[in-house]
């Protein structure tokens, strides 16, 4: 059995915390974008922003 350490849990909210700039970051990219057009490199950063959102909130339930 590991051992869960502060440094952890910190580490832990540092990374959750950049996560959810990243979501609201690809957020404002897709309210710039609704009226300009999307580009294919709007679309495959906005897929990663959320591949990177799920794959942290399935570490974390």
């Amino acid at each position: 059995m590991s051992t869960i350490t502060v440094t952890d849990w910190t580490s832990e909210a540092v990374r959750l915390d950049a996560c959810r700039e990243r979501v609201l970051d690809a957020d404002h990219a897709v309210q710039r974008r609704v009226n300009g057009g999307w580009t294919v490199g709007d679309m495959l950063d906005l897929h990663e922003d959320i591949t990177r959102a799920e794959q942290l909130a399935e570490v974390t339930e």
